[in-house]
């Protein structure tokens, strides 16, 4: 349940994002929208998201497509292709890790070889690691899938199916690390389907990439970003620099962006 309306929470965001212009943006006071519109044409020039000589209008068009594409894609970067990162949801499974201690310290002495350690951490490596983290995907995935469906249905759907899909990799991984300290064949099958549960994990949990929304390119002249961004802020241009805005630079930047629009807005009539 707490998945499921964290994924109703991820897509809102998500669209939200993806299809937000400015001029559809609510106002507090209608009468302010012209000034804020003219506060950030003057941002767009001064971030090189514009053209210096581009209209407001084009300004605003460019600032709605940094929205939609730039800081969306930070967003979905943050949270996860599957909205919630793998750390977090490794962390939920990592109980696992502190089982295999237990059942290793429980073994008798003469029991114990490095082969049954090596199926232990195996298996418990396998539910921490992959079979845990592809169930989180799975129910959120179908969460989102069927964020239209009445909630009593969904929920349904998403655990019945989530639950299924979780207790038969435990199975198998079970089946295959019982009888895995006795037979080559299983321990070989251990390992195998260990290896293929982790390498679907890292599928489902690859980092976004640019094929949700290409990075949005700043508007940049032969001397690139820090070249003009030099020429307007008195700062040393970097011949060397692939026209890149880091943090440092942003955060200077929006200073001064901030002290010129204000005396902009103090002189516009």
């Amino acid at each position: 349940v707490a998945l499921r309306k964290w994924a109703g929470e991820h897509a809102a965001l998500d669209t939200g994002l993806r299809d937000f212009s400015i001029r559809h943006a609510n106002c507090l006071s209608a009468e302010d929208r012209d000034l804020i519109e003219q506060n950030i044409a003057i941002y767009a020039k001064h971030a090189c998201v514009v053209g210096l000589e581009a209209t407001r209008e084009e300004a605003l068009t460019a600032f709605d497509a940094l929205i939609n594409r730039q800081i969306r894609r930070i967003f979905l970067k943050r949270v996860g292709r599957r909205g919630i990162p793998y750390r977090y949801a490794v962390t939920m499974f990592s109980i696992y890790a502190f089982y295999a201690l237990d059942a290793v310290a429980a073994l008798e002495p003469d029991k114990v070889s490095l082969r049954t350690v090596a199926v232990l951490i195996g298996y418990t490596s396998s539910v921490a690691f992959a079979i845990g983290p592809l169930a989180v995907a799975l129910n959120l995935q179908l969460s989102m899938c069927l964020i239209t469906y009445p909630p009593r249905r969904a929920n349904f759907l998403v655990g019945l199916c989530t639950f299924v899909v979780y207790n038969g990799m435990l199975s198998v991984t079970w089946h295959y690390g019982c009888r895995a300290p006795y037979s080559d064949f299983h321990f070989s099958g251990l390992m195998i389907s260990s290896v293929l549960l982790i390498l679907a994990t890292a599928y489902a949990y690859r980092p976004t990439g640019d094929e949700l929304d290409p990075p949005c390119k700043c508007i940049l002249g032969e001397d690139g970003l820090r070249g003009r961004f030099a020429s307007r802020t008195n700062l040393e241009a970097d011949p060397d620099s692939d026209g890149s805005l880091d943090s440092d630079n942003l955060q200077e930047l929006v200073g001064h962006w901030g002290s010129s629009s204000s005396s902009s807005s103090s002189s516009s009539p």
